[in-house]
């Protein structure tokens, strides 16, 4: 069950996630696939519970309402969402003629900045924020042979000019 909306904010945007509005922006943004915007597919064939919020759309959609209400002009501020996709691949002919393939896989990345002065700004950069797993198969899909775990990588950083 989902946790409910505050009620005491300050400020509040609804924006209706039709199916038409998020195809659309995966498209715009070549991110197309469809456990965005088809709750069928999502969870017969990709196995979610529901449709997966595709995060750019909701970085927009945030930046959007924060920038109506703002003061001025917002400046100095850079932000980065890459959703990756890798389908099946093929990797070697092994011992015996086995084909040995590395399954699909998905990455998430973000990075985000923000010049504080004219010579001292902040970064952030989060590289696979999914942390799939990466499993190698040798002719047959239900039996792995092998799997790698990456881990996520999360930086903070500050930069000065001189």
């Amino acid at each position: 069950e989902p946790t409910p909306a505050p009620t005491d904010a300050a400020w509040s945007d609804s924006i209706h996630l039709s199916a038409a509005l998020v195809f659309r922006y995966s498209a715009v943004t070549w991110n197309a696939h469809r456990i965005h915007y088809d709750a069928d597919y999502a969870r017969d064939e990709e196995g979610y519970p529901h449709t997966v919020q595709n995060g750019g759309l909701s970085m927009q959609l945030m930046l959007d309402a924060a920038l109506k209400r703002a003061p001025g002009e917002l400046t100095g501020f850079t932000a980065r969402l890459v959703y990756s996709w890798r389908s099946q691949y093929f990797t070697q002919i092994g011992r015996l003629n086995p084909q040995d393939f590395t399954d699909q896989y998905k990455q998430l990345d973000l990075s985000a900045s923000y010049e504080i002065t004219k010579k001292i700004g902040i970064s952030l950069s989060a590289t696979n924020l999914l942390d799939q797993t990466y499993y190698q198969f040798s002719g047959n899909k239900d039996a792995p042979t092998g799997f790698y775990k990456n881990g996520r990588t999360i930086m903070l950083g500050m930069n000065f000019k001189l």
